[in-house]
C-alpha cells in the first residue's frame, strides 16, 4: 500500500472547539505589548496566528509588527491556554478521532499537523487530551501569513524526516470549515471535510471538497478515500 500524507486541523478535528482563542490572542498583545485590543472587531477564525497577530497589532497603531523585537515571543507564547487549562478548561478529542488515528499509523501512512495555531499553542491543547505524541511533524500558523503555504511547509518537512517523496495527489487535509477546503485547494492537494466543529455538513459539501463525512464514526469509508 503506498503511503499517503495525512495532515490534521486540530481545533474542531482532533478536539473540540473550547473558547480559548480570542481570549488568548488578548492576553498575549496586553502582556507583550501594553495594548487593549478587546474591541477590535476584526475577525480571527480561520486565519494563522502569524497573520491574527500582524492584523490585530496594526489595527492597533504598530508598525510592521513582525519587525517588533517581542513579536515572535508573543505570538509562540502558551501561557493563556496552559493557564486556562490549569484553571480547569478541558480539552476534548473528537470522538473516534484517536481510533482513526492508530488505524492511519498501523498502515503506515505518515501523519502531521496542519494548524493555525503556533506550535506551542498546539502542544498545549493537545498533550491535554493525549493527543499531541502521535504528531511528530507539522507546519504550524506562526510560519505564514497565509494558510495555503502551511502545505507545502508540512510536505517539506514530511520529505525531509521521511525520506520519502509525496506526490501531491497522496498528500490530504482533513479539517472541518470552509477554509480548511480553500487551504487544500491553495496547496494543490485533496481535501477531507469533516462536520465534527462549527460547520454543518451541508455547508461543508457546498466547498465542494474531495470527500466529506458527518464524523469519523465510519473509519473504513474515510480509509478507503484515502487509499483509493
Amino acid at each position: 500500500m503506498k503511503k499517503k500524507l495525512i495532515l490534521f486541523d486540530v481545533d474542531g478535528i482532533l478536539i473540540k472547539h473550547a473558547s480559548v482563542g480570542k481570549s488568548a490572542i488578548i492576553s498575549l498583545i496586553k502582556k507583550h505589548f501594553g495594548l487593549d485590543i478587546s474591541s477590535s472587531k476584526i475577525p480571527i477564525d480561520g486565519k494563522t496566528y502569524r497573520r491574527i497577530f500582524v492584523e490585530k497589532l496594526s489595527e492597533f497603531g504598530v508598525e510592521d509588527p513582525e519587525k517588533h523585537e517581542k513579536f515572535e515571543i508573543a505570538m509562540k507564547d502558551p501561557s493563556p491556554i496552559v493557564e486556562a487549562v490549569e484553571n480547569g478548561l478541558k480539552f476534548e478529542q473528537i470522538e473516534n478521532v484517536e481510533n482513526f488515528i492508530k488505524e492511519l499509523i498501523s498502515q503506515n501512512h505518515v501523519i502531521a499537523l496542519l494548524t493555525g495555531n503556533s506550535s506551542e499553542s498546539a502542544r498545549a491543547k493537545l498533550e491535554p487530551p493525549g493527543l499531541w505524541n502521535y504528531f511528530p511533524l507539522g507546519a504550524f500558523g506562526s510560519e505564514s501569513l497565509v494558510r495555503g503555504e502551511l502545505v507545502a511547509l508540512a510536505i517539506n518537512e514530511a520529505e525531509k524526516e521521511t525520506g520519502l517523496k509525496f506526490d501531491k495527489k497522496d498528500v490530504f487535509v482533513i479539517g472541518d470549515t470552509p477554509l480548511d477546503v480553500e487551504c487544500a485547494k491553495y496547496g494543490g492537494v485533496k481535501s477531507i471535510a469533516v462536520a465534527t466543529g462549527r460547520e454543518s455538513l451541508e455547508t461543508l459539501e457546498k466547498e465542494k471538497p474531495d470527500f466529506v463525512f458527518r464524523d469519523f464514526s465510519d473509519i473504513d469509508k474515510i480509509l478507503e478515500a484515502i487509499n483509493s
